[in-house]
């Protein structure tokens, strides 16, 4: 709310409201989720609601948190568009009812079936995929409970690196690892990871502290990542192509 006032706003204006109204849920999900960590309290079909809730409340948070940043807010104030949550008649009520053992829900659960109605109409409308509140950084950071190493642009955060294993595969080799970088403004880096593969497979060649092009230039490895589109070109990626292949693929390809 600071970083909206700070930019004109009132908490009384549409966008004020919204943020008011996101606190709110967020405080329902909140019950919820702590109600809902008792298992003894409910029966098997509940959880996806459950799993789907967090996943929602994940989003919530991120977007709420991210207000505080200009860019952000700027950006969601921008595809603000106002939203409701519709009542629940008494048939859909009593079926979320049903999904809990307990014949008496707690008042703050029971404010919250709403809410939690949305959120799996959310899902069934986009055939099982959750839509993050706003922009794509928010989805990437709901999937990364632990992210393993985080990308920064000086000391700002701008993606995280995540470790991809395959555990079993017809066409890949068991047990391979990549890393795989997420960037919170583009989503995945195609380049990222390249640069490595192409010295191991002799693609560039490693002179010193840089590195020796097909064409015989030499180049830092920072220059080669920040210009990727510059010095991967058709031949040199259908290289790396056949270099991938050997690296993390059954046989010769």
């Amino acid at each position: 709310m600071a970083r909206h006032v700070a930019n004109g706003g009132v908490p009384h204006d549409d966008f004020g409201k919204h943020i008011i109204k996101m606190s709110e849920q967020i405080a329902q999900l909140n019950s919820f989720s702590r109600y809902a960590s008792n298992k003894d309290q409910l029966n098997n079909s509940v959880g996806d609601i459950i799993e789907k809730s967090r996943l929602k409340l994940e989003n919530m948070r991120n977007y709420v948190k991210n207000l505080s940043k200009q860019t952000h807010y700027t950006k969601a104030k921008e595809s603000f568009q106002p939203t409701t949550i519709d009542e629940l008649d008494d048939e859909t009520r009593n079926s979320l009812r049903e999904k809990f053992t307990l014949k008496h829900l707690d008042d703050k659960v029971e404010s919250a079936l709403p809410l939690i109605h949305s959120i799996m109409k959310e899902y069934d409308d986009k055939e099982g995929e959750m839509s993050p509140p706003v922009d794509q950084s928010a989805m990437v950071q709901s999937f990364l409970a632990n992210p393993e190493k985080k990308e920064k642009d000086g000391d700002e955060v701008v993606g995280n690196i995540i470790t991809v294993k395959m555990f079993k595969s017809r066409l890949s080799k068991e047990n391979q690892q990549a890393a795989v970088l997420l960037t919170y403004s583009k989503g995945l880096d195609r380049y990222y990871g390249l640069l490595e593969i192409a010295e191991k497979y002799g693609v560039f060649k490693k002179v010193s502290t840089r590195y020796e092009l097909p064409d015989g230039r030499k180049v830092f490895g920072k220059e080669i990542n920040n210009n990727p589109e510059q010095y991967y070109t058709k031949e040199i990626l259908e290289q790396l192509e056949i270099a991938v292949n050997k690296e993390y693929r059954y046989g010769q390809l």
